[in-house]
């Protein structure tokens, strides 16, 4: 076995050090996820950041699944620069929403690094952080918290759960026509599932 030892360059002033070194280290046979459950569970706030090796993010850009070697190589030692939660991004490559991702099989989501069909807004849409207003209206604000995703086999595509509530409500008749695929089904088919929407990506089939 071979290990090496991940270290993060971290500038995080949320934390009481002014520089936070996070150090890990691990088999270069394990994988970037093994790596950030490790990561997580030794220093709890880094499940709200995101991680960037060569300008990509560890576990998006670079897939979740790779194994350390496969990255790094035969390096011993490499440094990661960690982005905090406080730095405008798309929540997605948080390590918290990453982990989701891979642990609900949802990263083959079609628009996650789209638009949502009704509002036409990013995926992801970060929540203003530091202006005024605060918070955008919900219907427009596509956070992971807000989404839904409609699995419409095969495919998956996240929708902003508001938008698809209104779209229902003000629908007549018995059926709603779904607006990434022009396809019409029954409204009761997405009525029984509502309950879901409370639910973190709940999957929705139809």
């Amino acid at each position: 076995m071979v290990y090496i030892a991940i270290l993060v360059d971290s500038n995080n002033h949320i934390q009481s050090d002014d520089k936070c070194v996070k150090k890990v280290i691990i088999d270069n046979q394990q994988t970037v996820y093994d790596y950030m459950k490790i990561l997580t569970n030794r220093y709890d706030i880094s499940k709200y950041n995101a991680y960037m090796y060569n300008n990509k993010c560890l576990g998006y850009d670079i897939p979740i699944t790779y194994k350390i070697c496969s990255i790094f190589g035969l390096a011993l030692s490499v440094v990661l620069r960690e982005v905090a939660f406080t730095v405008p991004m798309n929540p997605f490559k948080h390590v918290n929403w990453i982990m989701i991702l891979h642990e609900r099989n949802l990263f083959d989501i079609i628009n996650l690094e789209g638009d949502d069909p009704i509002n036409k807004e990013s995926i992801g849409t970060w929540h203003t952080w530091g202006k005024v207003p605060h918070l955008l209206d919900k219907n427009m604000d596509n956070h992971p918290d807000n989404l839904v995703i409609i699995y419409d086999a095969p495919i998956k595509i996240a929708y902003n759960k508001f938008q698809l509530r209104e779209l229902i409500n003000v629908t007549s008749g018995d059926t709603i026509m779904i607006p990434h695929s022009s396809k019409r089904i029954r409204k009761s088919v997405l009525i029984e599932q509502l309950n879901m929407f409370d639910g973190v990506l709940p999957l929705i089939s139809i």
